[in-house]
């Protein structure tokens, strides 16, 4: 049940957004899977160039490109990262790789928490990284105490 929701319409709207664009690749992949056509669905975890916080100086912000204060639920939640620029790599071993037809494959470098981020990119800076902890209406799994 959606028991809570402290972010933004505009946030809200790029939820839908892209939740209607999962959809649109599931359907996609439902329609070639009838086709009896060979596949590889490939998939990656958040880029890390996405999930790096905010400092007050600024000085990551060159190497970001979206930089955020706000942290989901706890921030405890394991995240699989992926560097945008190792993609293409990951993607040139996937596709060779006979294992992988007709299979979904998910590819990431690590997996990290928010909160691991966090607290490293302070430990290396300094820096203290403002926090904002939200809750987002996710129906399929709970975050924090109050969602």
């Amino acid at each position: 049940m959606d028991t809570c929701w402290r972010g933004t319409q505009e946030s809200l709207t790029n939820e839908a957004f892209f939740a209607s664009l999962k959809l649109q690749k599931e359907d996609i992949l439902d329609h070639i899977k009838r086709l009896y056509l060979p596949y590889t669905a490939i998939d990656f975890g958040w880029w890390y160039q996405l999930s790096l916080p905010s400092l007050p100086s600024g000085r990551i912000s060159p190497k970001a490109e979206y930089s955020t204060t706000q942290i989901v639920g706890d921030g405890n939640a394991p995240w699989a990262l992926t560097d945008k620029r190792d993609i293409g790599k990951y993607v040139a071993r996937i596709i060779v790789d006979p294992r992988t037809l007709n299979r979904a494959v998910f590819g990431y470098s690590q997996v990290w928490t928010q909160t691991e981020v966090f607290d490293l990119l302070e430990k290396v800076t300094g820096e203290s990284a403002p926090r904002e902890y939200v809750c987002f209406p996710l129906s399929f799994i709970s975050l924090g105490p109050d969602c």
